[in-house]
C-alpha cells in the first residue's frame, strides 16, 4: 500500500510516474536529413515468440500514436524483428537501418525487446519520425544497467508490492535504457533451512511468490530483477546460539548484545549456500545478487566488529585467520551454490566500504575470489582532493570525483588479470553531495563520469542505491541512454529534445558552469551529514541561536517520524576543512552556480511549444533551488561562526552589537533565500520528491523556517543584546530591527 504520508505530494508524483508517459513531442520544424529514413507506416513482421517483444512493439506503436500522432504500421518500409531460439538471458541484439527499412536481430526475446526500446529512444531524442541509417548493436552496452524503483520503501522486509512495480513505471525504466533494477531486502525473509531451522521464516512461501510475481512483471518488458541482500545481527541468546554456541561470531560494533554468525564455521557456510540455492530454485529467473563485502550488507565476522586491542575481530574462530581468506571462501561457496542451480545468475561481490577490514584496494581479497564471483566497486570513492589549502576525501558516491578513483582502478585491473567480470557503482542523479534533489544539473560532468565508466571496460553498472530511485531526472536519462549505446553527440541531442535546438548552446554553457562549480564543493562526511544539514534539507535548515534544538521543532525535521534530526546545530558541517577554507570554497561554488543559472535565464522559453515550455521551466526551477541550497550553506556557516565566537573570544558590548547586527543581516538574507526556495518547491513538486529515504525539503519545513527566522530577527537576537547590556551594567537596549 502506497504510504501517502511518506513524502509530500506522493500521490501526485505516483500518478505522474505511472501514467502511460507518451506525451506529444513532435517537433513540427524537423526535416529529414540525407542519412535518415522516414520512420512511420512500417510493414511490420515479427518472427519468434516472446511476451517482452510483443509488449515492446505495442509500446512503440503507442509512442507513435501519442507522441507523433502518426501510425507505426502501414504499407511503407519494412520493419522486421527476428528472434532466435535462445532461451537464456542474453540481451544481445543488432539493429540495421537502411533504405529498405529496419531489421532487428536478437538471440532472445529479451534482447529483441531491448532493441525495440532503444529504437524508441532514438526517435524520442529526434522528436520526429526519422531514423538514422546504420548498424546499432549492443556490443558497447552495459549489462546489467540497474536502477532502483522510486516507490520501493526503505524497509528491507517489505517489497512495496504492487505499488512499486506498476506496469507503466516498468515501461519507463525500459524506455530509458536500463536493463533492470535491484531490491534491497533482508535475506531472512527467504529462509527455509534444514541445517538451521531456528531461522525459518513463517512467510517464506508468500515472500517467494511475491518475488516471482515481480520478476514476471518486470520480464514482460525485458527487465531483470537483482537482490541486494542484507544480513542482520542476532541477539546473543538467540535459539540457534543456545543450540550451537560455537557458531556465534563477532559482536557487532557499538552494541552490547548483537552478534554475527561465524563466517568461517563450516555449518554457517553450508547454511548460506543452502539458502541461496533454495532462493534460486524457487526464483530461477532472478537476475542475480549484489552482496556487499565491506562495512555493511552481507555481515561477516570482520564487517564492523567490536575489535580487540590487537585490532582483530573478537570471534575466537576467525580472529587468528587471514580475514581476506575467510571472507573470500565464504563468498566462493555461496556463489558456487547459486551457479549449480542457475548458471546464468550473477553473484556480484560489491566491495563497498571494504576499507573497514582490509585495504581499500582489496588486492588480497580479490585475488582469492573464484570465477563464480563477479566484482563491483564504487567508481568515484576513495581519492583525496585539495580544497583551498585543506584536504578532503571522496568517501562515498561522489559527483565531485568524476572517476575512476584509484581504488576502483586497482580493483578493476586485478579483476581483469584474474578473468573476473567487473562492474561499477555510481549514482546517476543524486550523489551524496546533494541526494535530496532530483538530479544535479551539471550535465557535462555526468557525461564525463558515464563515459569514463563505459571506457573502463566494465560489464555493467549499478546507477542507484536507494536515495531517490529512478524518477526520470535528466542525468538518469543520460545514464540509461549511454548504457544502451547512445553516445554520439548525446548531450547535444538530449538538450535539443528537452529544451529546443535553438537553446543547446546556452544549456551547454550553463551545464559547464555547474560542472566548474562542483570543483569547489566541500565534500566530506561532515558537509554531507548523511541526510542532514544545508546540503540535504537546504533552505529548510534553520539558523539556530544555540547548539540545542528548540522544543517546538516539528516532526518533519526528524528522520522517519521520530528518528534523528535532519538539521544541524553546530559547525561540524565544515569538517575537516575548517571554517575559512570552507567559506572560500562555497563562495566560489556559489559564483559558478550563479553563472550557470544566469545562462538558463537566457534560453528561449518556447511558449508556443507546451512540451518544451514545461521542460525549460522545470529545469530552471531545479537550478535555482540548488543555488538556494548553496546560499543556505554559506549563511549557516557565517551565522554559526559569529554565534560561537561569543564563547570563543572576549567582547565588549559594542563588539557584541556589531556581531549581532551581522547575524541579523545574515538572517535577513536567509529569510529571502528561503522565501525563494519555498516558491520553487511549490512550483514543481517532483524536483524535491523522495519516497524511499526521507525527503529533504518541503513546504511545511520552509514555513517553519520562515517563522523561526522572523522570530530570530525580531526577538531572539535583540533579546540577546538586551541581556548583554544589562549584565554589563549598561542601560539595557533592544537591538534595532530597522
Amino acid at each position: 500500500m502506497l504510504d501517502r504520508k511518506q513524502a509530500p505530494h506522493t500521490i501526485e508524483n505516483y500518478r505522474a510516474l505511472t501514467n502511460e508517459g507518451h506525451v506529444f513531442l513532435l517537433d513540427k520544424t524537423a526535416r529529414r536529413e540525407r542519412n535518415e529514413i522516414p520512420a512511420s507506416g512500417f510493414r511490420v513482421a515479427a518472427r519468434g515468440n516472446g511476451e517482452a517483444v510483443k509488449n515492446a512493439l505495442k509500446d512503440l506503436e503507442d509512442f507513435f500514436a501519442h507522441s507523433f500522432r502518426k501510425p507505426f504500421r502501414g504499407d511503407g518500409l519494412s520493419f522486421h524483428v527476428e528472434t532466435g531460439n535462445g532461451a537464456g538471458k542474453s540481451a544481445q541484439y543488432a539493429i540495421a537501418i537502411d533504405d529498405s527499412g529496419v531489421k532487428v536481430c536478437a538471440e532472445t526475446p529479451r534482447g529483441a525487446a531491448r532493441a525495440l526500446f532503444r529504437i524508441q529512444s532514438m526517435l524520442r531524442l529526434r522528436r520526429a519520425p526519422f531514423l538514422k541509417k546504420g548498424v546499432f548493436d549492443s556490443k558497447t552496452s552495459l549489462d546489467p544497467a540497474l536502477a532502483y524503483p522510486a516507490f520501493k520503501g526503505h524497509s528491507t522486509t517489505d517489497f512495496s508490492d504492487p505499488e512499486a512495480y506498476h506496469e507503466n513505471y516498468l515501461k519507463r525504466l525500459a524506455r530509458a535504457g536500463y536493463t533492470g533494477f535491484h531490491l534491497n531486502l533482508d535475506v531472512a525473509i527467504f529462509y527455509h533451512s534444514a541445517l538451521l531451522p531456528e531461522f525459518n521464516c513463517a512467510n517464506v512461501q508468500k515472500n517467494l511468490e511475491t518475488l516471482r510475481k515481480i520478476i514476471r512483471q518486470s520480464g514482460r518488458f525485458g527487465l531483470e530483477v537483482f537482490l541486494s541482500l542484507y544480513l542482520e545481527p542476532l541477539k546473543g541468546d538467540h535459539p540457534v546460539f543456545k543450540r550451537l554456541p560455537e557458531i556465534r561470531g563477532s559482536r557487532f560494533v557499538s552494541t552490547d548484545d548483537a552478534y554475527i554468525l561465524c563466517s568461517s564455521h563450516p555449518r554457517v557456510r553450508e547454511f548460506y549456500a543452502e539458502q541461496l540455492g533454495f532462493l534460486f530454485r524457487n526464483a530461477p529467473e532472478l537476475g542475480g545478487l549484489l552482496l556487499i563485502s565491506g562495512c555493511e550488507g552481507w555481515l561477516h565476522c570482520h564487517t564492523a566488529c567490536a575489535q580487540t586491542k590487537e585490532s582483530l575481530c573478537d570471534c575466537p574462530r576467525c580472529a587468528p585467520l587471514p580475514p581476506e581468506q575467510t571472507v573470500a571462501e565464504m563468498f566462493n561457496q555461496m556463489a558456487s551454490a547459486v551457479k549449480k542451480v542457475q548458471p546464468e545468475a550473477r553473484v556480484i561481490v560489491w566491495n563497498y566500504g571494504i576499507f573497514a577490514w582490509t585495504d581499500i584496494r582489496a588486492q588480497k581479497f580479490i585475488s582469492l575470489l573464484s570465477k563464480d564471483c563477479e566484482v563491483m566497486a564504487n567508481f568515484d570513492t576513495g581519492d583525496d582532493f585539495p580544497l583551498e589549502g585543506a584536504q578532503g576525501t571522496c568517501f562515498d558516491y561522489s559527483l565531485r570525483c568524476v572517476g575512476p578513483s584509484e581504488p576502483f582502478l586497482a580493483q578493476s585491473r586485478l579483476a581483469d588479470r584474474r578473468g573476473l567480470v567487473m562492474h561499477a557503482k555510481c549514482e546517476s542523479g543524486t550523489p551524496l553531495e546533494y541526494c535530496s534533489l532530483q538530479y544535479v544539473p551539471a550535465m557535462t560532468r555526468w557525461h564525463r563520469k558515464f563515459a569514463a565508466i563505459l571506457d573502463s571496460g566494465v560489464s555493467g553498472a549499478l546507477f542507484n542505491w536507494k536515495f531517490m530511485g529512478f524518477t526520470e531526472g535528466l542525468s538518469q536519462e543520460l545514464a540509461g541512454l549511454m548504457s544502451c549505446g547512445e553516445r554520439d553527440r548525446i548531450l547535444e541531442r538530449l538538450a535539443a529534445r528537452h529544451f529546443g535546438r535553438d537553446n543547446v548552446r546556452l544549456l551547454l554553457k550553463a551545464w559547464r558552469a555547474f560542472d566548474r562549480a562542483m570543483d569547489y564543493h566541500p565534500f566530506s562526511i561532515g558537509s554531507a551529514g548523511y541526510f542532514k544539514g544545508p546540503f540535504y534539507i537546504g533552505p529548510a535548515q534553520p539558523l539556530f541561536p544555540t547548539p540545542e534544538l528548540p522544543a517546538d521543532l516539528p516532526e518533519c525535521f526528524f528522520w522517519k517520524r521520530g528518528g534523528r534530526p535532519l538539521c544541524m546545530t553546530t559547525l561540524s558541517f565544515v569538517e575537516p576543512f575548517g571554517v575559512k577554507a570552507f567559506l572560500r570554497a562555497v563562495r566560489k561554488l556559489e559564483k559558478h552556480w550563479t553563472d550557470g543559472c544566469n545562462w538558463t535565464e537566457k534560453v528561449n522559453p518556447h511558449p508556443e511549444d507546451p512540451y518544451l515550455k514545461k521542460e525549460i521551466e522545470s529545469h530552471r526551477a531545479l537550478c535555482r533551488l540548488f543555488l538556494c541550497f548553496i546560499r543556505t550553506a554559506l549563511h549557516m556557516t557565517e551565522f554559526y561562526r559569529l554565534r560561537d565566537s561569543f564563547q570563543q573570544e572576549p567582547y565588549s558590548p559594542e563588539q557584541a552589537r556589531e556581531k549581532l547586527e551581522a547575524m541579523r543581516d545574515i538572517a535577513r538574507e536567509e529569510l529571502t533565500n528561503t522565501e525563494r526556495a519555498l516558491e520553487l518547491v511549490r512550483t514543481d513538486h517532483r524536483i524535491a520528491f523522495s519516497y524511499s529515504y526521507h525527503y529533504g525539503i518541503s513546504e511545511e519545513m520552509c514555513l517553519y523556517k520562515l517563522a523561526h527566522t522572523k522570530k530570530l530577527i525580531e526577538h531572539t537576537l535583540p533579546q540577546k543584546y538586551y541581556g548583554i547590556t544589562f549584565n554589563r551594567n549598561r542601560h539595557p537596549v533592544w537591538l534595532s530591527i530597522s
